[in-house]
Formats: structure tokens, C-alpha cells, sequence
């Protein structure tokens, strides 16, 4: 079965739609519930001296958010603010959003928003007696440090590579293209990873209906999870049974931005380092990022070489065939003398013996 559609489908979790409750234990329950009582889920509760019906829930997962950032930007502003004031539950909930030190602070209403926000990280404050939920933005997902590519090195030219998180990624990318016309659009997709995926484009430079053609095959992807940008490659491709490749992946941020300034668009996967670049040509495959910091003539001498190479190594074995059965008028007596000479001993055709050797030229690479 194909790669990506090889799951069964998953079994049908329960329905987490509907607002949040005013109590702030049933919230807490609930979340529990959802997550079957998980021994990363941690929730602090809060309570003021001054009234015991005043409290407040610190909610997160371990591991996918920064305790550092928790406690000093969110559980200690919270206490100090409950020891100092005495507030009505409306005055709480205008002065939550000013307590809470973190960048960015979102108010939700919504359940799925909230268990959204807990899966990816973010840190939830609950308010007794309130049905929103004010999301703390303090994701700490691990990840490799930048390192030097691995499958597309050079001698001349940047030496970084994309990681495994998508932030990161998106920023090598920004750091070399500083232009408020590039534009990042965030999606979801796999209903149980619910996996990030960036698509990126130079507005003004991109075709608009490729980037819309991009955004609707993105979007209509119907998988229970992504792991790797192979995925989306063989699900947003135009011809599912080809053997060719029709999308260019690249671990090089220069490459992925010399494809942005010539029109095209990145698609970036959370978990993997390699990014696809649509759409992709043929002469594309040829091309080497290093060719760009050689001497133009130089760059293209060695791209019109691996042209060539490409032709040889796809017709040097048949065109041997066809001269050695068929046309052998067509070789030079001395070379013919040669090779007939060589394969006197061979027991086996031509054509076996040409199969059998590009069979081991494939065992060997």
C-alpha cells in the first residue's frame, strides 16, 4: 500500500466540541478525561487567601513547555497578584492578560481551542467562575542544534541546515530574505498528529493560483498522521503511480531561498529537515546549489556535464546492446576483434549480460 495511506483509521475519539465550563475543577476533570488521566499533564492550582472561592489553574504539558518560563511569567506573577488584590471576577478577567508576562497572550472560549493549545504546548490559565481561557504562549519543543547539511554539502557557500522544528526552519529562511512580501501561512493536517505545515511565498513573485492550487491540495489531505515530508509529497503530486520524482525537496536554506526569489513555493513539515520546493523542473535536478557561488561559465560547464552524464548513463548500455547484435559494421575491426574475443567464454547473450551488470552496478550504489 502506498506510503501515507497505509493507516487504518483510527478509533473515533470523543467529541470535544462546546464552550468551557464556569468551574474551573470540571474544566480540570474533563481535560483529564480527554487525555486518560496522562502523567505529563500538570495543573497548579492557585487559590487566593482572601476568598477560597478565587482560584486559578496553570495547565500544561511537561516536556512541550519551558518550566522556566511558566514560573516566572505565569505562577509567580499569578500568586503575587492574588496575595496583593481583592477583585470581582470581571475586574480578574480584564487584568489576567496584563498579569500574565509571557509574549503573547490569547484569549479563548472555545474547548477545542483550549485542548488545542495544552497538545502543542502553549500554558492555559483557567479563572474560577470564567468560561475563557487565556493562553500563555510558552512552547519548548526539542530539537536539534543547526548543523551542517548532510546529503547536500558544498565547499563554497552557507554550511547550515534545516532541523526538525518548524520555527527554525522558517527563520533561516527569513534571515536571508528580510522583505515584508514574503508570507508564511500555517495549516494542520493528520486528524491524530495534527502535524504543522508552513507554506511559503514572495508575494508579487509567486503565481497565485499555483500558491491557491498549493494551499487546496494541502488542505485536502485526509490522513490520520504526518511524519515526514514524503507524505505530502505523495499526496499533493499530480501523478501517483510515477517512479520519477515531481517535487524537489532540500535540507539548504539557500536553495529553498534562490526557489523563492524565482517563484516558487516552500512547504515546510514540522518533524523533518527536508523542505519540498513546487513546483519542480526537470532541469531542476541538475542544478547544484553550489553552482551559484561558481564562476558563471565554470557553473554552467559543470551543469551542461551532468546533462550529459544523465544521457550517457541512460542509453551507454542499449546503444552497446544494439552495436554488438546488430550493428556491428558500425565498430572498428581492431575493437571488434577485441570484444568478441572477450566474450567467447561468456556463456550467456548479450542482453543477459548487460541486465546482470546494471543489477550490480545497483547492489553496489
Amino acid at each position: 500500500m502506498r506510503i501515507g495511506r497505509s493507516f487504518k483509521r483510527a478509533k473515533e475519539r470523543p467529541t470535544t466540541d462546546g464552550t468551557l465550563l464556569s468551574e474551573v475543577s470540571d474544566n480540570v476533570k474533563r481535560l483529564m478525561k480527554e487525555l486518560g488521566h496522562s502523567s505529563d499533564l500538570s495543573v497548579r492550582m492557585i487559590e487566593s487567601p482572601h476568598q477560597k472561592s478565587v482560584k486559578a489553574a496553570v495547565i500544561h504539558l511537561d516536556g512541550l513547555a519551558d518550566g522556566n518560563i511558566i514560573n516566572e511569567n505565569i505562577v509567580d506573577p499569578l500568586i503575587q497578584w492574588f496575595k496583593e488584590n481583592n477583585q470581582t471576577l470581571t475586574e480578574m478577567e480584564e487584568r489576567a492578560s496584563h498579569i500574565l508576562t509571557v509574549s503573547q497572550v490569547t484569549v479563548k472560549e472555545s474547548w477545542q481551542e483550549f485542548l488545542s493549545a495544552v497538545l502543542t504546548g502553549d500554558t492555559v490559565v483557567l479563572l474560577n467562575g470564567s468560561t475563557k481561557a487565556f493562553i500563555a504562549s510558552t512552547k519548548s519543543q526539542p530539537s536539534r542544534a543547526i548543523t551542517e547539511p548532510t546529503s547536500q554539502t558544498v565547499i563554497r557557500g552557507p554550511k547550515d541546515s534545516f532541523t526538525e522544528n518548524l520555527r527554525t526552519n522558517t527563520s533561516l529562511i527569513r534571515a536571508r530574505i528580510q522583505n515584508p512580501d514574503v508570507r508564511l501561512e500555517s495549516l494542520k493536517v493528520g486528524s491524530v498528529t495534527q502535524t504543522d505545515i508552513g507554506i511559503m511565498y514572495i508575494q508579487g513573485i509567486a503565481d497565485e493560483s499555483i500558491v491557491k492550487e498549493v494551499k487546496k491540495r494541502v488542505q485536502g489531505i485526509d490522513i490520520d498522521g504526518v511524519l515526514e515530508s514524503n507524505y505530502i509529497e505523495e499526496l499533493i503530486r499530480d501523478d501517483s503511480a510515477t517512479i520519477f520524482p515531481l517535487l524537489l525537496n532540500t535540507e539548504r536554506p539557500d536553495a529553498v531561498v534562490g526557489n523563492l526569489l524565482e517563484g516558487r513555493i516552500a512547504i515546510i513539515i514540522q518533524g523533518t529537515p527536508f523542505v519540498l520546493i513546487v513546483p519542480a523542473l526537470f532541469s531542476q535536478f541538475f542544478q547544484s546549489p553550489e553552482d551559484y557561488y561558481q564562476n558563471q561559465y565554470i557553473g554552467s560547464f559543470l551543469r551542461l556535464l551532468r546533462f550529459g552524464a544523465f544521457f550517457l548513463s541512460m542509453y551507454a548500455s542499449a546503444i552497446y546492446l544494439a552495436l554488438i547484435t546488430h550493428h556491428q559494421g558500425l565498430i572498428p575491426t581492431t575493437l571488434l576483434v577485441s570484444l568478441m574475443g572477450q566474450r567467447e567464454n561468456v556463456p550467456f547473450p548479450a542482453i543477459v549480460e548487460i541486465l546482470v551488470m546494471e543489477m550490480a552496478f545497483e547492489i553496489l550504489t
